[in-house]
């Protein structure tokens, strides 16, 4: 495992994470009958397991992902390694009251800190943050009342779109940002060197699109299809042919040095052994990354997630 500097923090961070949201509720591509991917207790904690003894120091997941963060606190007991847990704030609305917001907030950590059995959370996230939240003092000054209570070390966001991230970034306030990006939507690229200016950790998931790059197109639904056909000669086309879809789509994100770590999510231990198999190989050229940019869709209904109607 190789390892990167996050940000401004001092932590060295495993270049490939766990992110936990299927390990605690049913998600990712629905199969024939619609039913989308679960586990059991016992698979979740395996794969914690097998990613904390393949080298990740770095576990993502969320108060509003079921029961992952309980998992993931049965799971670090007794646990040697120092691993860092990245969790996130309940949703947070704009429309609330600055008392409201203030008692959300606090109510939120000490629900993380409760099921993930942890005095201190190592980074603590603000959940699909948007530029109006970002201006609330009464967030600003709760989360730094937070950490004066040692209740968590740092502070993140997590964010759609172009507008969120750069604002997040310009007010140096936060150690992390956490961004989608991948090989079909390369539309936050120009964050990146604005990332490692205000030296903030840039985090990075979607690196598969919820699983759409590298599954066989013959599994999604209609309207996913086209994402499959446009990603299954990657292997030959960056003239990696000892590599899946997958390693090649995690092995593009990589060659951006600025990012931090790449989230990856995986329901089966062969989908985690499968990551790491990107990391024994060099990463992607400049030439090379220059000539991912024709895959580029941008921003559309067909690169986000939240669009699919599942």
């Amino acid at each position: 495992m190789r390892y990167r500097p996050l940000g401004k923090t001092g932590l060295q961070v495993s270049e490939i994470s766990l992110g936990t949201v299927q390990l605690g509720l049913p998600y990712g591509l629905p199969d024939a009958s619609g039913k989308l991917p679960s586990l059991s207790e016992t698979e979740a904690m395996t794969i914690i397991h097998q990613a904390l003894q393949a080298g990740i120091n770095v576990l993502d997941t969320a108060r509003s992902y079921g029961d992952s963060e309980t998992i993931i606190g049965k799971a670090l007991k007794k646990q040697s390694r120092e691993v860092y847990v990245a969790t996130k704030l309940d949703p947070l609305s704009e429309e609330m009251s600055d008392e409201e917001l203030v008692k959300q907030i606090k109510d939120s950590i000490e629900g993380s800190r409760r099921a993930l059995d942890r005095e201190t959370i190592e980074l603590m996230q603000v959940h699909n943050a948007t530029v109006k939240l970002l201006k609330r003092e009464a967030l600003l000054d709760t989360l730094a009342y937070a950490r004066g209570k040692e209740w968590i070390r740092f502070q993140g966001v997590t964010t759609y779109g172009v507008e969120a991230p750069q604002f997040a970034l310009s007010q140096r306030y936060w150690h992390t940002v956490q961004v989608e990006f991948n090989l079909l939507n390369q539309s936050l690229l120009p964050i990146f060197e604005q990332a490692k200016e205000a030296q903030a950790g840039l985090i990075i998931r979607s690196a598969m699109l919820k699983g759409a790059i590298g599954s066989d197109s013959s599994t999604l639904p209609e309207s996913l299809k086209a994402l499959a056909e446009k990603t299954q000669g990657l292997p030959a086309y960056f003239d990696r042919k000892s590599l899946s879809v997958p390693q090649i789509a995690l092995l593009f994100v990589l060659s951006h040095p600025q990012v931090a770590t790449v989230l990856t999510g995986v329901i089966h231990p062969e989908q985690l052994q499968e990551n790491l198999g990107a990391l024994n190989t060099t990463l992607l050229s400049d030439a090379q990354l220059q000539v991912a940019k024709i895959l580029d869709l941008g921003e559309s209904a067909l690169t986000d997630p939240r669009q699919w109607g599942f």
